[in-house]
């Protein structure tokens, strides 16, 4: 697999403008490709946080998916933690994104996760 999830969560993070639908739909297929029950029948319509969650919960099912965000300004500065359990510190892996709008810090934990995912399933 060539696909880089690491390098499209980090595109995701550096816009300033949150997600648009080339980038949304380059992630979603790169997520399709590794795992295609995952990802929704249509990949170009714009993506809601419901469906991101629903993803998630999907990819990681019982894990805790934290937000944290100022809305101080018209973009807010969100940061999505997605991890196996909130009581512990001793997770052997942590979703991270951070992202002016809450979407696309979500879509970026999620690549996260699914890239240690594509490289533990490497390992096995």
């Amino acid at each position: 697999m060539t696909t880089n999830f690491e390098t499209l969560a980090a595109d995701i993070e550096g816009r300033k403008a949150g997600l648009d639908a080339n980038l949304t739909a380059r992630a979603m297929s790169a997520i399709g490709e590794w795992h295609p029950d995952l990802v929704p029948a249509s990949r170009t319509e714009e993506i809601s946080v419901e469906t991101l969650l629903h993803l998630a919960d999907q990819l990681v099912p019982g894990w805790s998916i934290l937000f944290r965000g100022k809305a101080q300004e018209p973009d807010g500065h969100w940061s999505c933690t997605i991890r196996e359990t909130m009581s512990r510190d001793s997770d052997e892996f942590i979703g991270h994104g951070k992202a002016p709008d809450l979407t696309a810090a979500l879509l970026a934990a999620i690549l996260r996760v699914v890239s240690y995912r594509s490289r533990s399933s490497l390992q096995a």
